[in-house]
């Protein structure tokens, strides 16, 4: 079974950088700095599968 989300893309996070990550595996790892924005790109993406955010 392929799963609901292969690709998922945040442009202007922050206001200056895009993210695009690929879920492989059914499995999606995030590494990054302090302050990079991992949490703020999960919750993007939990809002986004919930449905109370407006998806382009």
């Amino acid at each position: 079974m392929e799963p609901i989300v292969q690709k998922f893309s945040i442009t202007s996070l922050f206001g200056c950088q895009d993210v695009s990550l690929s879920i492989i595996d059914k499995e999606l790892v995030l590494i990054g700095e302090n302050g990079s924005g991992k949490t703020t790109v999960m919750n993007m993406f939990y809002h986004m599968l919930k449905g109370s955010m407006k998806v382009n």
